[in-house]
């Protein structure tokens, strides 16, 4: 199953309409591994970026 990544959390949380402080989220782990997906693909080509899922 392929993984989605949004290039923008803003336009995520109010899709989900979901505003609450990171701490209080259920989805915080896919929240912050979207949000270092999107510091990656600052820093890398999306070409290079590739990850292992298991």
């Amino acid at each position: 199953m392929p993984k989605v990544y949004f290039h923008d959390l803003g336009l995520r949380n109010a899709l989900l309409n979901q505003f609450n402080p990171i701490v209080q989220r259920l989805d915080k782990g896919m929240v912050i591994e979207n949000y270092a997906y999107i510091r990656l693909r600052e820093l890398y080509d999306n070409d290079i970026l590739r990850y292992w899922r298991t």
